[in-house]
C-alpha cells in the first residue's frame, strides 16, 4: 500500500560517529554536504538530511537480517520527525486513491477499508510526533517474535496467540524478563520495510490504531522483529516492544 522500500535507507546514511577522513567541526559538514549534493537527487538529499544515523540502532545487530534492521529504522523515523515522514511517504499517497481503492501507476488496484480518509488521518497524528526516544533492538525480543514467525506463518495462522496458547508477553519472557509495558505488532502481507510501517502506521480498518499507537508509544524503549513466510498472506512480520528489557542466557530457539 505504501510507496516501496527504495533502495534501504540505511545504506545511504553516514556511519554513527562520522566517517573517515572527514574533517571536524564546520569544514567537515561542508564537505558532507557537498559530496551528497553530488551524489544524490534532491529527493535522496532530503531524506538523508533529515534522518541522522544515529537512529539506525539496529545496525550492528547480527541477529537481525537487513531487511529487519530497515523496518527498526523506519520505526526510529517516524519517532524522530512524525511530520517528515508523513510529508515524504504518506502525503504522495492520497493521488493514488479512487473511492476505497488505491492503485500506483501501472499496477493493480487494491480495496481498503476506508480509503484516503485513514491516510489523511494519520498524517494529522504523525504531524504531532517529534523527538521520540529511538527504539533499540534486544535479542531476546527478536527471538520472541522469530518464534511467532515459526509457528503460525507454515500453517497461515493469524493473530497474537501461539498454537500452543502463548500470549506476546509470555513469548517475550522465554529469552528475558520484560518490565513497566510490553506489546506487538503484526503485519501480513509485505516483506519490505516501508509497506510494513506504512501499513501498521495507517491501519486501515483498525478503529483504536493500536498498531500505530505501539510505533509511537514513548514508554516502549525496546523492540525485536523477525520477517518470515506466511502460507496465506505470503509474508509476516512480528514486532515485540517493551519498556524495560532484560535478556537472560537461554539459548536461541532451534
Amino acid at each position: 500500500m505504501g510507496n516501496h522500500w527504495n533502495r534501504h535507507l540505511r545504506d545511504r546514511l553516514p556511519p554513527a560517529g562520522g566517517g573517515g577522513g572527514i574533517v571536524p567541526g564546520m569544514k567537515g559538514h561542508l564537505v558532507i554536504a557537498l559530496v551528497l549534493l553530488a551524489l544524490y537527487p534532491v529527493g535522496a538529499q532530503e531524506e538523508v538530511f533529515l534522518w541522522p544515523a544515529s537512529l539506525d540502532t539496529g545496525r550492528d545487530a547480527e541477529y537481525l537480517t537487513e531487511d529487519e534492521k530497515a523496518v527498526l529504522l523506519e520505526m526510529n523515523m517516524v519517532r524522530y520527525n512524525g511530520a517528515a515522514y508523513a510529508r515524504l511517504y504518506l502525503q504522495p499517497m492520497l493521488a493514488n486513491f479512487n473511492g476505497n481503492f488505491y492503485a500506483l501507476p501501472g499496477e493493480s488496484s487494491m480495496y481498503t477499508h476506508e480509503g484516503a480518509r485513514a491516510v489523511r488521518e494519520c498524517i494529522a497524528a504523525l504531524n504531532k510526533i517529534a523527538n521520540r526516544e529511538p527504539l533499540l533492538p534486544a535479542r531476546g525480543l527478536a527471538l520472541a517474535a522469530r518464534d511467532h514467525v515459526r509457528d503460525t506463518g507454515p500453517s497461515g495462522r493469524t493473530g497474537h496467540t501461539g498454537s500452543n496458547g502463548s500470549t506476546p508477553s509470555k513469548r517475550i519472557n522465554r529469552y528475558g524478563q520484560w518490565g513497566k509495558t510490553c506489546g506487538e505488532n503484526i503485519s501480513y502481507g509485505y516483506s519490505g520495510a516501508r509497506d510494513i510501517m506504512i501499513q501498521l502506521l495507517v491501519d486501515d480498518g483498525v478503529s483504536s490504531r493500536e498498531h500505530r499507537n505501539n510505533i509511537l508509544k514513548q514508554a516502549y524503549r525496546y523492540v525485536g522483529l523477525s520477517i518470515g513466510p506466511h502460507k496465506t498472506y505470503e509474508f509476516m512480520c512480528v514486532i515485540d516492544y517493551a519498556g524495560d528489557y532484560t535478556s537472560n542466557d537461554s539459548p536461541e530457539a532451534p
